[in-house]
């Protein structure tokens, strides 16, 4: 693996919602929301924006995301996502998969976890994300 390229990137906390009612807190690119239709919502009390997508009738119905929205007679398909907010993060591109990075970054002592994407631009290439300076760079030290 090699280190490609370091920047700084906004990354967006979602919760993503799939059609059979899991739940799963994230974090994702701004490009995850391109093609998506937007409405606000009220999530935990604060504003959001629900993002889902146009699928054909025989994707099963998203009830949860349906009663978000809160339209009589519109009906959600399909996965959905919740924006909540938006940080800052480090980041770093490398090649290798998921799997690949996670084994080289283990053991490290980061301070938090950090946000591994899949590189839409150029596979098989990982975005590594962290918000903190210290654990960015002590992972850029460590992808070789």
């Amino acid at each position: 693996m090699t280190v490609v390229k370091k920047k700084r990137r906004r990354l967006s906390s979602v919760v993503r919602i799939d059609e059979h009612g899991k739940r799963e807190s994230t974090w994702v690119e701004k490009t995850a929301f391109t093609t998506s239709m937007v409405a606000p919502i009220t999530w935990a009390g604060q504003p959001a924006e629900l993002h889902f997508w146009n699928y054909r009738k025989g994707a099963p119905v998203n009830q949860d995301a349906t009663k978000l929205f809160a339209r009589v007679g519109f009906v959600i398909r399909g996965p959905i996502l919740i924006r909540t907010g938006d940080a800052m993060f480090f980041g770093v591109k490398t090649r290798g998969t998921k799997s690949q990075v996670e084994r080289t970054l283990e053991g490290l002592g980061l301070n938090e976890a950090p946000v591994i994407v899949a590189a839409r631009d150029c596979w098989p290439h990982q975005n590594v994300y962290t918000r903190d300076p210290n654990d960015a760079f002590a992972i850029r030290m460590r992808l070789p």
